[in-house]
Protein backbone atom coordinates (compact mmCIF):
# COMPACT_ATOMS: atom_id res chain seq x y z
CA UNK A 1 0.00 0.00 0.00
CA UNK A 2 1.20 3.16 -0.52
CA UNK A 3 0.41 6.52 1.28
CA UNK A 4 0.67 10.32 0.18
CA UNK A 5 0.07 13.08 2.56
CA UNK A 6 -0.30 16.14 1.68
CA UNK A 7 0.59 19.01 3.75
CA UNK A 8 -1.56 22.31 2.86
CA UNK A 9 0.55 24.59 5.54
CA UNK A 10 2.74 26.87 4.80
CA UNK A 11 5.07 26.46 7.73
CA UNK A 12 6.32 23.37 6.37
CA UNK A 13 7.98 22.64 10.32
CA UNK A 14 4.98 23.26 11.95
CA UNK A 15 2.19 21.57 13.88
CA UNK A 16 0.41 19.73 10.71
CA UNK A 17 3.56 18.19 9.19
CA UNK A 18 4.74 17.12 12.87
CA UNK A 19 1.15 15.35 13.09
CA UNK A 20 1.02 13.87 9.59
CA UNK A 21 5.05 12.47 10.04
CA UNK A 22 3.33 10.82 13.26
CA UNK A 23 0.58 9.10 11.16
CA UNK A 24 3.17 8.07 8.12
CA UNK A 25 5.51 6.48 10.57
CA UNK A 26 2.67 4.71 12.04
CA UNK A 27 1.62 3.48 8.82
CA UNK A 28 5.20 2.53 7.65
CA UNK A 29 5.43 0.12 10.79
CA UNK A 30 2.62 -1.55 9.68
CA UNK A 31 4.28 -2.12 6.06
CA UNK A 32 2.91 0.85 4.11
CA UNK A 33 5.24 2.86 1.65
CA UNK A 34 4.50 6.82 2.76
CA UNK A 35 5.58 10.16 1.65
CA UNK A 36 4.77 13.72 2.52
CA UNK A 37 4.44 16.44 0.17
CA UNK A 38 4.07 19.61 1.02
CA UNK A 39 1.51 21.87 -1.68
CA UNK A 40 3.19 24.82 -0.74
CA UNK A 41 6.58 23.98 -2.32
CA UNK A 42 4.93 22.03 -5.14
CA UNK A 43 3.36 25.00 -6.49
CA UNK A 44 6.02 27.62 -6.04
CA UNK A 45 7.66 27.18 -9.28
CA UNK A 46 4.04 27.54 -10.91
CA UNK A 47 3.93 31.04 -13.07
CA UNK A 48 0.44 31.34 -11.19
CA UNK A 49 0.81 30.06 -7.51
CA UNK A 50 -2.61 29.72 -5.95
CA UNK A 51 -3.12 32.72 -3.51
Amino acid sequence: MYILALNGSHNNDGNTAFLLNEILRHCAEKGAETEICSVSEAIMDTKTPFA
